[in-house]
Protein backbone atom coordinates (compact mmCIF):
# COMPACT_ATOMS: atom_id res chain seq x y z
CA UNK A 1 0.00 0.00 0.00
CA UNK A 2 1.39 3.57 -0.68
CA UNK A 3 1.50 5.68 1.70
CA UNK A 4 0.55 9.59 0.58
CA UNK A 5 2.44 12.34 1.28
CA UNK A 6 1.66 15.21 3.69
CA UNK A 7 1.87 18.84 2.88
CA UNK A 8 5.10 19.28 5.15
CA UNK A 9 6.37 16.45 3.40
CA UNK A 10 5.68 18.08 0.47
CA UNK A 11 7.35 21.73 1.29
CA UNK A 12 9.94 20.24 2.54
CA UNK A 13 10.91 18.10 -0.58
CA UNK A 14 10.23 21.27 -2.75
CA UNK A 15 12.84 23.09 -0.09
CA UNK A 16 15.56 20.41 -0.57
CA UNK A 17 15.29 20.75 -4.47
CA UNK A 18 15.66 24.62 -4.07
CA UNK A 19 18.31 24.53 -1.50
CA UNK A 20 19.89 21.87 -3.89
CA UNK A 21 20.08 24.10 -6.98
CA UNK A 22 23.38 25.23 -8.27
CA UNK A 23 24.23 28.84 -7.84
CA UNK A 24 23.41 30.08 -11.72
CA UNK A 25 19.94 29.22 -11.18
CA UNK A 26 18.79 31.84 -8.26
CA UNK A 27 20.15 35.54 -8.43
CA UNK A 28 21.41 37.65 -6.15
CA UNK A 29 18.53 37.84 -2.95
CA UNK A 30 17.40 34.62 -4.15
CA UNK A 31 20.43 33.22 -2.82
CA UNK A 32 20.11 34.74 0.50
CA UNK A 33 16.72 33.38 1.05
CA UNK A 34 18.07 29.82 -0.38
CA UNK A 35 20.68 29.70 2.16
CA UNK A 36 17.58 31.00 4.96
CA UNK A 37 15.44 27.84 3.69
CA UNK A 38 18.56 25.80 4.19
CA UNK A 39 18.68 26.91 7.69
CA UNK A 40 15.13 26.12 8.45
CA UNK A 41 15.40 23.31 7.46
CA UNK A 42 18.39 22.62 9.40
CA UNK A 43 16.13 23.71 12.59
CA UNK A 44 13.72 20.86 11.44
CA UNK A 45 15.92 17.95 11.76
CA UNK A 46 17.15 19.55 14.20
CA UNK A 47 13.96 19.96 16.39
CA UNK A 48 13.36 16.28 15.05
CA UNK A 49 16.45 14.61 16.69
CA UNK A 50 15.90 16.82 20.08
CA UNK A 51 12.12 14.97 20.06
CA UNK A 52 13.25 11.40 19.04
CA UNK A 53 15.83 11.83 22.12
CA UNK A 54 13.78 13.17 24.89
CA UNK A 55 11.17 10.35 23.90
CA UNK A 56 14.06 7.58 23.82
CA UNK A 57 14.95 8.97 27.26
CA UNK A 58 11.16 9.03 28.09
CA UNK A 59 10.92 5.55 27.01
CA UNK A 60 13.75 3.95 29.19
CA UNK A 61 12.47 5.72 32.14
CA UNK A 62 9.26 4.22 31.46
CA UNK A 63 10.66 0.66 30.70
CA UNK A 64 12.50 1.08 33.93
CA UNK A 65 9.78 1.50 35.89
CA UNK A 66 7.49 -1.13 34.62
CA UNK A 67 10.36 -3.50 35.52
CA UNK A 68 10.63 -1.98 39.08
CA UNK A 69 6.79 -2.32 39.33
CA UNK A 70 6.90 -6.45 38.13
CA UNK A 71 9.06 -6.82 40.51
CA UNK A 72 7.19 -5.60 43.40
CA UNK A 73 4.55 -7.17 42.59
CA UNK A 74 6.73 -10.54 42.17
CA UNK A 75 8.15 -9.70 45.60
CA UNK A 76 4.78 -9.36 47.24
CA UNK A 77 3.17 -11.81 48.99
CA UNK A 78 -0.87 -12.84 47.46
CA UNK A 79 -2.38 -12.41 50.98
CA UNK A 80 -0.29 -9.27 51.87
CA UNK A 81 -2.60 -7.19 53.73
CA UNK A 82 0.08 -3.64 53.25
CA UNK A 83 -0.90 -1.16 51.09
CA UNK A 84 2.11 -1.18 48.97
CA UNK A 85 3.35 2.02 49.14
CA UNK A 86 6.29 0.94 46.83
CA UNK A 87 3.09 0.25 43.53
CA UNK A 88 1.07 3.51 44.51
CA UNK A 89 4.87 5.57 44.23
CA UNK A 90 5.85 3.81 40.91
CA UNK A 91 2.24 4.35 39.36
CA UNK A 92 2.28 7.59 40.03
CA UNK A 93 5.89 7.96 38.57
CA UNK A 94 4.50 6.06 35.38
CA UNK A 95 1.43 8.99 34.88
CA UNK A 96 4.10 11.69 35.22
CA UNK A 97 5.81 9.85 32.65
CA UNK A 98 2.57 9.62 30.44
CA UNK A 99 2.14 13.22 30.88
CA UNK A 100 5.57 14.34 29.98
CA UNK A 101 5.13 12.77 26.88
CA UNK A 102 2.10 14.41 26.29
CA UNK A 103 3.39 17.53 26.88
CA UNK A 104 6.70 17.22 24.41
CA UNK A 105 4.39 16.01 21.98
CA UNK A 106 2.55 18.87 22.16
CA UNK A 107 5.37 20.70 21.74
CA UNK A 108 6.68 19.24 18.92
CA UNK A 109 3.72 19.27 16.97
CA UNK A 110 3.88 23.11 17.82
CA UNK A 111 7.51 23.71 16.82
CA UNK A 112 7.49 21.64 13.78
CA UNK A 113 4.35 23.62 12.93
CA UNK A 114 5.82 27.22 13.51
CA UNK A 115 9.20 25.76 11.75
CA UNK A 116 6.74 24.84 8.47
CA UNK A 117 5.06 28.07 8.40
CA UNK A 118 8.92 29.81 8.31
CA UNK A 119 9.85 27.79 5.38
CA UNK A 120 7.01 28.12 4.06
CA UNK A 121 7.04 32.01 3.79
CA UNK A 122 10.91 32.08 2.91
CA UNK A 123 9.72 29.79 -0.34
CA UNK A 124 7.27 32.76 -1.26
CA UNK A 125 9.12 35.46 -0.71
CA UNK A 126 11.53 33.74 -2.96
CA UNK A 127 8.82 32.91 -5.29
CA UNK A 128 8.58 36.64 -5.55
CA UNK A 129 11.71 37.84 -5.96
CA UNK A 130 12.94 35.23 -8.56
CA UNK A 131 9.41 34.16 -10.26
CA UNK A 132 8.67 30.17 -10.04
CA UNK A 133 11.09 28.12 -8.86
Amino acid sequence: MESKKTASQSLEEMANSIVNRPDGDIPGVGRILRQDIALALEHLERHRDLHRGQIFSLLNTECYIRTELKEVYRRTPIKSLDPLPDRARLRKQLQKVEEERRLLQKEYEGGLHRLHDKLLELMQKLERVCGAF
